[in-house]
């Protein structure tokens, strides 16, 4: 099974550390958690976090978080009907979809324009039962062995097991954070290995990223054509006299139709929102930016 390292291939925490370093002190943020925000548990994994947009399977179609359809992951739909024929029941999966890991901008124009193309990191996978809270769980480590396992026997083209590494100090997740940054990823997360699924945010997991907030003006507004009433899909940024940028995530499902009724008064465009992002790209513009309130008072 292919899988997406985490930390160098020696596993080394010490050999590694001068290299990541720099990465740590460089970025724009301090690492942004408290220690005593972790998991419960002496004993966490922890993963990459890449530039990409969470992918979710259910009901036998790909949604992102804000239930916008991903026409660009058609391709793998044949996998993961492979996937939950060799489970023995319908399932839901969950994990992080790219084009490349180091190309926001690539993804990004997958997801706006519906093209097939791009793989999928998973992370999760429960019986849709499970989903749906007709039945308990299996702990994390044992949801991940099923998933290793499946993924092992199918070995479908374009689907990978993200791959987790055992921390137990603050130091190692440091270290994890600053690999993380270092090869251009978002961050990393902090798991517990004995929690149950949970939908939505889980207060086992712990995500640890750069990040950074500004004020853009929006210059141009993409609607879900398949929306019978007006649905925002994603929205064109510019800071200042910058180049623009495409904002495509951090709504919510219902502020989706809020701005989309905005837009069809005509006040959308020209107004100012705020937005956060992991860094600037080498042209300077904003990485990787989620959508977080219109600013009425700018």
């Amino acid at each position: 099974m292919m899988t997406i390292s985490v930390f160098p291939s020696s596993g080394d925490f010490a050999a590694a550390r001068n290299e990541c370093s720099m990465a740590v002190a460089m970025g724009p943020k301090p690492i942004a958690y408290r220690p005593d925000l972790l998991p419960a548990g002496g004993e966490f994994k922890l993963e990459l976090k890449h530039n990409g947009i969470t992918f979710n399977w259910v009901d036998g179609r790909a949604y992102s978080n804000e239930a916008v359809p991903m026409r660009c992951c058609d391709h793998l739909v044949p996998a993961f009907e492979a996937l939950e024929k060799i489970s023995g029941e319908p399932m839901y999966f969950q994990g992080e979809y790219m084009v490349d890991q180091n190309n926001w901008r690539a993804t990004m124009s997958a997801f706006n324009t519906g093209t097939p193309s791009g793989i999928v990191a998973l992370w999760e996978a429960v019986p849709m039962t499970v989903y749906h809270g007709r039945q308990v769980s299996q702990p994390l480590h044992v949801r991940r062995q099923h998933l290793e396992t499946i993924l092992d026997v199918v070995q479908p083209h374009g689907i990978l097991g993200q791959r987790w590494e055992t921390v137990e100090s603050e130091e190692q997740i440091e270290l994890g954070a600053g690999v993380a940054w270092d090869e251009g990823a978002e961050g990393v997360v902090i798991k517990d290995p004995t929690s149950p699924f949970v939908r939505g945010p889980s207060r086992y997991w712990l995500k640890i990223k750069q990040h950074e907030t500004l004020d853009v003006t929006i210059v141009d507004v993409r609607l879900d054509t398949d929306e019978a009433q007006p649905r925002v899909k994603s929205l064109l940024c510019r800071e200042g006299d910058g180049a623009p940028f495409r904002v495509a995530t951090g709504f919510g499902n219902e502020e989706r139709y809020v701005l989309g009724f905005i837009h069809a008064s005509g006040m959308l465009v020209g107004t100012v929102c705020e937005v956060k992002s992991q860094g600037r790209t080498a042209e300077g513009i904003p990485e990787n930016p989620s959508y977080l309130r219109l600013r009425e008072d700018k």
